[in-house]
């Protein structure tokens, strides 16, 4: 079974939320999940890890032994590169940071 966790994007305090840190920020509703306020960016945990075994959010930068590095999104459901590379590739990447903390680490393939 898929592990459904959540972080958070403080555009405030600019500083990202993981865990307890969450509480009274998130709400799970019928609707679906959603943040209290507009100050936060709600991420998902995509249930894959990267070759170090680190745990790959959306708005993670996967950087690849080529060089190339792509930012993950959700796109209709499902979990992909911005540039339409297959999940399948985010095995032989790293987690090298997040758009928000380390937006100069995507590549300019983009």
């Amino acid at each position: 079974m898929k592990e459904i966790k959540f972080r958070l994007w403080d555009k405030d305090n600019k500083k990202m939320l993981y865990g307890n840190d969450l509480q009274g920020r998130v709400f799970f509703g019928n609707d679906g999940v959603g943040t209290i306020g507009t100050s936060f960016i709600l991420m998902q945990y995509t249930g894959l890890k990267d070759k170090n075994g680190e745990m790959i959010y959306q708005g993670d930068i996967v950087d690849f032994e080529n060089g190339y590095s792509d930012e993950i999104i959700e796109d209709k459901g499902c979990f992909r590169l911005i540039n339409e590379r297959y999940m399948d590739d985010l095995s032989h990447g790293v987690v090298i940071g997040n758009k928000f903390e380390n937006p100069e680490l995507i590549s300019k393939n983009n």
